[in-house]
């Protein structure tokens, strides 16, 4: 006999039960009840007055809103094509033209070339900011190795020196008097001495950057290679600071002797181990570049620059303790 569970119904009964409601529920006319209750309810709102009148201050309402503003906003418009842009158009160009100006002017056109020139300052000591011409530039870039690029350097020396005497008229107030020196180098050089060349361009780039770039700490490595690292991040200075600081690096950074060659232009073979194998007529060129790029480079209004101006009120330089 079979269990009979609360309620009197058997399990059997149950379960017929379940399924007759499962049917149900399935069936079209039970699922049409909410749908036709939906639409019984929407036709009632529809035949009462309240929803009409609700109705009716909604389209007023949209249309004391919605009108006005469309009408102002088609005034606005409208006086905005009647504005005259050229101005603006005139200003923005003179600003353009005014921070392009900032850059060196001998290779603006040379964007591309960057990364080589910058790899060229960094492993020959070749600087090419703001000196030489950007017809030079462009032949030393195109030369196929080192040698070739000493023998444009050779071919177009009293070019190059011309445009460094040219660049150097832009030299801030606090630089004038070391700057006479380097007018004197250039003499030298075109005078036949580029030994002579040589050693005074070095004395000179050496004290502006002792002086100005470390502001007398002694520090010159330490401040450019924070210098440098600054650029990285900068993107404005960093055409105006890249190239003449790793030039200035690249020669400070290897010592001189007496039994050991100097590769390149080395501002420590220059002073401390002077050798004919060390005072060339390349290297006299190289010196002579490197030291208009740095009178520039620390004259330049992008850079304000740091070391006169924090020399001149007597603050330690940034990056000087490093």
């Amino acid at each position: 006999m079979g269990e009979q569970p609360a309620g009197g119904l058997s399990l059997e009964q149950q379960k017929a039960m379940a399924e007759m409601v499962q049917r149900l529920v399935q069936s079209p006319g039970f699922q049409r009840i909410p749908q036709n209750s939906m639409e019984r309810m929407s036709r009632a709102l529809e035949a009462s007055e309240s929803y009409a009148r609700m109705q009716v201050n909604g389209q007023r309402f949209a249309q004391q809103i919605a009108a006005p503003l469309a009408t102002k906003l088609s005034q606005i418009v409208e006086a905005a094509m009647r504005v005259n842009l050229e101005p603006l158009w005139r200003a923005l160009k003179v600003t353009g033209e005014a921070l392009l100006a900032l850059f060196p002017p001998n290779v603006q056109a040379l964007r591309s070339q960057w990364p080589l020139m910058t790899s060229l300052a960094s492993s020959e000591q070749l600087c090419l900011v703001w000196a030489p011409r950007a017809e030079i530039v462009e032949a030393i870039l195109a030369a196929p190795d080192r040698d070739s690029r000493e023998q444009v350097l050779i071919l177009n020396s009293r070019h190059i020196v011309a445009d460094c005497r040219a660049a150097v008229v832009i030299v801030a107030p606090e630089l004038q008097d070391v700057i006479k020196l380097l007018q004197r180098a250039y003499d030298a050089h075109d005078d036949g001495h580029p030994e002579a060349a040589q050693a005074l361009a070095t004395c000179v780039l050496d004290s502006m950057l002792e002086q100005v770039l470390a502001a007398g700490t002694g520090k010159i490595l330490g401040v450019i290679k924070y210098e440098l690292r600054d650029t990285e991040t900068k993107q404005m200075t960093a055409m105006v600071l890249r190239d003449t600081l790793a030039a200035c690096q690249s020669a400070l950074k290897a010592k001189g002797s007496w039994e050991q060659e100097p590769d390149g232009y080395v501002r420590n073979a220059s002073i401390h181990a002077a050798s004919t194998a060390g005072y060339t007529q390349v290297n006299a060129i190289k010196a002579i570049l490197l030291a208009t790029s740095g009178a520039v480079m620390l004259s330049h209004p992008l850079t304000a620059f740091r070391r006169i101006r924090e020399l001149e009120a007597g603050r330690q330089p940034v990056g000087a303790g490093r």
